[in-house]
């Protein structure tokens, strides 16, 4: 789908919402897997829902992709 919006010229965001309790949690580090699921999809970066700041350990592993 990302490659699809990128032929378009439209860059893909995937949301994080550190405020959601509803969605199924992977036992593990949220920026790991969001990482890991951006270089799967081939997102560009993500929309920090209410977010006014990004902690620099998720900030440092978007950017070195894993």
């Amino acid at each position: 789908m990302a490659a699809d919006f990128h032929q378009r010229g439209v860059r893909v965001l995937f949301p994080f919402m550190p405020w959601d309790r509803g969605a199924r949690h992977e036992g593990r580090d949220g920026c790991e897997v969001i990482a890991e699921n951006l270089a799967a999809g081939g997102a560009d970066g993500v929309k920090g829902d209410t977010m006014n700041v990004v902690p620099r350990a998720f900030f440092q592993r978007l950017e070195v992709g894993l």
